[in-house]
């Protein structure tokens, strides 16, 4: 490869901004990662120009610039701050785009694609994309405020114990953003639990199952088994407690969370501007876990036109994920080869905000994988785990390392889950944990969305609890302080 654009990429800070199993270079990451790119600075004043993926055999690692990103956390946080309208804007253009999208897909799932033409289908994939990217460019920039360091929280964590010191209060930093910060909406896993206990058949469930499957496609699936919400089911209707008991006491511990922040509001003489931040701090945590899940939804009802494209097309369903539309259009004669490549193994970068970004296979990318390898591969010492408090809470359990759904049948009750990140697709292992440690994601991830929905103690963004701690392991979780330590 170009030993210029090489050194450039080693002159680069570069740091894991996430890590995934089971997707490919499309039409996630390539299409999402240029229209943010290309677009972001119209929205935000200030560009990303920096970005690098590496997939191997369907496992993405994300690389972000760290001097870029945080300048980029800097510059969204003293944005908001200036001017919460623009913060809140963001959450109104981010959840309607993201229906947007849904609605474009389900149009899709429903029709009938056999009857149309390569051409058609093509035209279908392209305007996914552009509403792909549509939604990105404004779903980007409250991950700038946390995903590689919590700036906005950060910020919020230090008025929060400056009116501790001021009010003389006796509680805890971390207690009062956890309260404080913890969303007032249903999210979609909440509103699916509650129509799944009030259905009173099988086939209820059955149909119930079918609007339902995609909350564990993830990126590329497979969506969730009929059996995982009948066996879900059946064990609410074997609970001592009646349902409508059941869910009088979800709706009365939302009356509680509202009423504590309401109390706590006032106990610590929260001013209008910060109480204002904090709101729109829980509304960025639902919009997040919104957009995600909506996502996760397209992603499901995609599968049928990439199914229908590969047919067409006399590829497999990865190399269609691993090839441009644009690319696929012109249809040239070593196409096939250059998807199985990219599929088995590939990089994706931007440079300088140079657009189109490039895809290497082979020797090139090997080159690259090499330098991230040996860069990951520095040996430190480890005296304890680090990370960022989510929900409060101090916990002992047993490690369970949880990375794909393969790995969710060692999972068992009150295991403690420790992941790269979590995704919807790990649900059914999720569910069992008696607490959340993960590698990457900040304050507003998916890790800390479900853990507060379930009220079980969380510490994000460690960076390397998955390196450090194996299958086994007895440790202590201290999610009031960011701590974990082996006992």
């Amino acid at each position: 490869m170009d030993k210029i654009i090489l050194n450039k990429i080693k002159k680069i800070d570069w740091d894991v901004l996430e890590e995934a199993q089971q997707i490919h270079q499309f039409p996630v990451l390539v299409p999402g990662w240029e229209s943010i790119i290309n677009q972001t600075r119209k929205i935000l004043g200030k560009k990303q120009n920096n970005l690098l993926t590496i997939c191997t055999k369907g496992r993405i690692v994300i690389y972000l610039d760290c001097d870029e990103w945080r300048k980029l956390g800097h510059h969204t946080l003293n944005r908001i701050c200036r001017s919460p309208l623009f913060a809140e804007m963001l959450i109104r253009k981010t959840t309607s785009k993201a229906n947007k999208l849904v609605a474009f897909t389900q149009g899709i799932f429903k029709d009938n694609l056999n009857t149309k033409t390569l051409q058609e289908l093509l035209a279908l994939y392209k305007k996914y994309n552009f509403l792909h990217g549509n939604l990105y460019i404004y779903a980007i920039i409250p991950v700038y405020l946390d995903m590689f360091k919590p700036y906005f929280s950060n910020y919020l964590l230090d008025y929060i114990q400056q009116k501790i010191k001021v009010t003389k209060s006796k509680r805890k930093t971390g207690e009062c953003f956890s309260i404080l910060s913890t969303p007032l909406l249903l999210s979609l896993a909440q509103k699916e639990e509650r129509e799944l206990l009030r259905l009173k058949t099988r086939e209820q469930v059955l149909r119930h199952a079918e609007g339902w499957r995609f909350l564990g496609y993830n990126f590329e699936g497979p969506a969730l088994p009929n059996i995982f919400f009948l066996k879900r089911w059946e064990i609410y209707k074997k609970k001592k407690k009646s349902i409508k008991n059941i869910l009088i006491e979800m709706q009365k511990r939302w009356q509680r969370i509202k009423s504590n922040q309401n109390k706590l509001t006032k106990e610590l003489k929260i001013d209008v501007k910060h109480n204002r931040l904090l709101k729109i701090l829980r509304n960025i945590m639902y919009s997040k876990d919104y957009r995600k899940l909506r996502l996760v939804e397209s992603y499901y009802h995609l599968e049928k036109l990439l199914k229908a494209i590969s047919k067409k097309m006399n590829l497999s369903l990865n190399e269609v994920r691993s090839l441009r539309v644009e690319e696929m259009e012109f249809r040239n004669k070593k196409i096939k080869k250059i998807a199985k490549a990219r599929s088995q193994r590939s990089v994706f970068f931007v440079l300088n905000g140079k657009l189109p970004g490039e895809i290497i296979t082979g020797e090139k990318a090997e080159k690259i994988i090499h330098f991230f390898r040996k860069k990951s591969n520095k040996k430190v010492v480890i005296t304890e785990i680090k990370g960022q408090t989510a929900v409060s809470g101090l916990v002992s359990g047993t490690v369970r390392i949880i990375k794909k759904p393969k790995d969710m049948g060692k999972m068992q009750d009150q295991d403690i889950l420790v992941t790269s990140m979590t995704n919807p697709n790990l649900l059914p292992a999720i569910q069992k944990a008696k607490a959340i440690v993960t590698d990457t994601g900040g304050i507003t991830c998916h890790a800390a969305i479900v853990s507060r929905e379930l009220g079980i103690p969380c510490v994000v963004g460690t960076k390397m609890a998955t390196k450090i701690l194996k299958d086994g392991d007895r440790i202590k979780v201290d999610a009031t302080h960011g701590l974990i330590k082996k006992l």
